[in-house]
C-alpha cells in the first residue's frame, strides 16, 4: 500500500478540503475538476477526515457514473501501429512520444478504475492509492464487512479485466501501450498533455510481473 499520514488532520475553515479529501474526489471521478464539483454536491466540509470522507463515499454511492468502452476506445480490435515521429503532435520529438505512452497508461488505467462501481472503486481508492489504514478506510463504509466485501470486490474486478490483457500486469500480454497509442489519438481517448509528472527520457515498457495495487500505486494522479 501507498503511505499516507493521516493521523492528525488539521481544521478547516469553511471552503477548505484536508489534501486527501481532494484526492479521492480526484480518483473517483477521474479529474481534478470533476472531483471538485462532486464534493460540492456531496454537503459541507467538515474538519473530521474520515466523517468527510464517508459523506463522499455515500454520494458516490448514490450517484452511479457512466460506463466507458476502454476497448472501443482504444481500438482494441483493430490492427495496432507504431506511431511515427512525423505525427503532429511528436514533432519529431521522441521524447513526446515517451510522455504520451504513459499519459496512455495513465488514462487507460483510471479509465479502467472508473468502470468498477462506485463502493469497490472507493475501497480501493482509500487503501491502495491514498495509503489509508484498512481500519479507517472501514469507518467511511456501513460495517467492517461492507468495506471488506467492497475491496475484496474491486480486486477481482481490476484483476479479471487487466491480467489477461494488460502488459504492465504481465509483459506477455498482448496490450502494449506503444502499440495503442496510434489508435487512442485517432479516437481522441487520449491527448498532449503539459503535465510535468510523466518521465520523458525513456519509453514506457513493462516492468515486469505487477499486481494491481503496485501498478495502480504508481500512477500520477488524475489532472
Amino acid at each position: 500500500m501507498a503511505s499516507a499520514d493521516t493521523d492528525s488532520p488539521p481544521v478547516f475553515g469553511d471552503h477548505e478540503e484536508h489534501p486527501l479529501v481532494v484526492q479521492f474526489a480526484a480518483w473517483m471521478t477521474g479529474s481534478q475538476e470533476a472531483g471538485a464539483a462532486a464534493r460540492r454536491a456531496a454537503g459541507p466540509v467538515v474538519t473530521d477526515l474520515t466523517m468527510r470522507l464517508a459523506a463522499l463515499v455515500r454520494f458516490f454511492m448514490k450517484h452511479r457514473g457512466r460506463h466507458s468502452d476502454i476497448d472501443e476506445a482504444l481500438g482494441r480490435y483493430d490492427p495496432t501501429a507504431v506511431l511515427d515521429l512525423d505525427h503532429p503532435l511528436l514533432r519529431g520529438d521522441v521524447r513526446r512520444l515517451y510522455v504520451l505512452q504513459r499519459e496512455l497508461q495513465r488514462t487507460c488505467l483510471t479509465s479502467t478504475l472508473l468502470n468498477v462501481p462506485a463502493g469497490p472503486r472507493a475501497a480501493f481508492v482509500l487503501t491502495e492509492i491514498l495509503g489509508l489504514p484498512f481500519e479507517q478506510a472501514a469507518q467511511t463504509f456501513t460495517s467492517v464487512e461492507a468495506a471488506r466485501t467492497n475491496y475484496q470486490r474491486s480486486l477481482r474486478e481490476l484483476e479479471a479485466y487487466l491480467a489477461p490483457m494488460c502488459e504492465h500486469i504481465n509483459p506477455r500480454n498482448g496490450c502494449h501501450c506503444s502499440r495503442r497509442l496510434a489508435g487512442a489519438l485517432e479516437r481522441g481517448f487520449v491527448g498532449w498533455t503539459e503535465r510535468s509528472d510523466l518521465t520523458d527520457d525513456s519509453p514506457l515498457e513493462s516492468q515486469g510481473h505487477r499486481n494491481v495495487c503496485d501498478l495502480f500505486a504508481s500512477l500520477p494522479a488524475p489532472p
